[in-house]
Parts: structure tokens; C-alpha cells; sequence
């Protein structure tokens, strides 16, 4: 994704950048659900639109309703220094479209093993960039092959916090 030389990154941000902006010109309401490096990936498009100014013009003022992380490596200091605004300072830091950030991650996932965001993007907060940013810990019971899969992206979307966040957000929409 950070070769500097490839186009793979760019095809991925426009695959994400694509849809997201299509529910935006629906006027929908939004709840964008990212798993494990694909969180990554949305991440910079959420940057993107709020501060690149190919699109900060025309998406800078739309907001998602909820964004839903699940085993997201974004707490790791070397992803931090390499995603979109990791340069920048105050507010071109970070997305500024995001209502409320929810993250879960699960014991033993080595993906997100630094499981808290909210303490991470803090800032966010501070700076009312984001109404909320939640972590929540929770046992991926998926099993592959007879072993353990704690970053596998079915056992996170249907364990019952998954579902809850979800249900809460649609009640409210």
C-alpha cells in the first residue's frame, strides 16, 4: 500500500472514495464498517475528502454518521506516521467528516494488537473533529482450519457488540 512507486494505493482510495462519495451525493445517512488494513484505506480517504483540495471542496462538509473500525491497526506507530496528515499539525491532521468513531478489536488479533484508537486520536476530540471515539475488547470466537482466527472479519461482524453498535446506530436513523 506505501510503495511509493506503485499505483495500488491510489486504485484502492478510489474504489472507497467512489462509494463513499456516491452515498454522499444520496444524501444518506452513513455508517462506514472497515476491517483489519482496509481501515487504513479509509482512513486517508476520510483525510482526503476533508482536507485534499481535489475533493475537500465538494465533500470537506459532509460527515459520516458512524464509523465502525474492526481490527484496525491504526494505533500502531508506524501506521501512524504514514497515513494522510501525519505531517500536518491542528486540524489538517485528521478527517474532519467522521459524527462518531467506534472501534472494536479483539484479544489476541495481531493485527490491531495495540487496540485502542480513542487515546490515540485524542486530538480528535479536543479539536471537535469527532462527536466520539470508542474502543471496545471483545473475543473473536472465529476458528479456521481447527485453529483460533481472532482477526477473522466474520467472527467480528457477527459477535453481538458488532451487532449492537449497529442496531443502535439504525434505530437512530
Amino acid at each position: 500500500y506505501w510503495q511509493e512507486d506503485g499505483e495500488f494505493a491510489g486504485q484502492l482510495r478510489s474504489r472507497v472514495r467512489q462509494a463513499l462519495c456516491a452515498a454522499f451525493d444520496a444524501d444518506k445517512n452513513i455508517i462506514l464498517v472497515s476491517h483489519g488494513t482496509d481501515c487504513i484505506v479509509t482512513y486517508d480517504v476520510l483525510w482526503e475528502l476533508s482536507h485534499d483540495p481535489e475533493f475537500a471542496e465538494a465533500y470537506g462538509s459532509k460527515k459520516v454518521d458512524l464509523w465502525l473500525t474492526l481490527g484496525a491497526p491504526l494505533g500502531d506507530a508506524m501506521v501512524q506516521k504514514r497515513i494522510h496528515g501525519a505531517k500536518e499539525g491542528g486540524v489538517r491532521c485528521y478527517p474532519t467528516n467522521v459524527v462518531s468513531w467506534h472501534n472494536i478489536s479483539a484479544e489476541n488479533d495481531f493485527v490491531s494488537h495495540d487496540n485502542t484508537l480513542a487515546d490515540d486520536f485524542n486530538k480528535m476530540m479536543t479539536q471537535h473533529q469527532v462527536s466520539c471515539i470508542r474502543d471496545y475488547r471483545i473475543y473473536n470466537m472465529a476458528v479456521r482450519y481447527g485453529k483460533s482466527n481472532p482477526h477473522s472479519s466474520s467472527g467480528y461482524l457477527i459477535h453481538p457488540r458488532t451487532a449492537q453498535i449497529i442496531v443502535e446506530w439504525l434505530q437512530k436513523v
